[in-house]
């Protein structure tokens, strides 16, 4: 269990059922006034992983690949590889906007 499991366990015992099974049983100084901590906290932590993983969704749409990605013998045995951005056109270097298009931000995937 890492640690985040462990903090969401401990903090679902404390605002259920007490301590019985938590893993910080052995080192537990909580009283029962902390119970609405326990479950504003786990509230709180639940609220963030959905959103998290609703913003990470968005952004996997929002990816779209290159256009026309093209490599060249820039000087000998020296090659450049270049596309062009799929929103706005303008050429990419692969050395430099790996991820993004430096112009307008539009996030790029290079082909492999």
């Amino acid at each position: 269990m890492n640690d985040k499991d462990k903090v969401i366990s401990g903090l679902e015992h404390c605002s259920e059922d007490g301590c019985q099974g938590c893993p910080y049983e052995t080192d537990c100084n909580m009283a029962d006034g902390f119970s609405d901590l326990a479950k504003d906290a786990l509230e709180l932590i639940n609220y963030q992983d959905q959103h998290i993983e609703a913003f990470l969704e968005d952004q996997e749409e929002k990816i779209k690949p290159v256009l026309s990605d093209r490599q060249y013998e820039d000087r000998p045995l020296h090659y450049v590889r270049y596309a062009f951005c799929p929103s706005c056109h303008q050429t990419l270097s692969w050395l430099y906007n790996r991820k993004y298009c430096g112009f307008c931000g539009q996030a790029v995937k290079w082909n492999d």
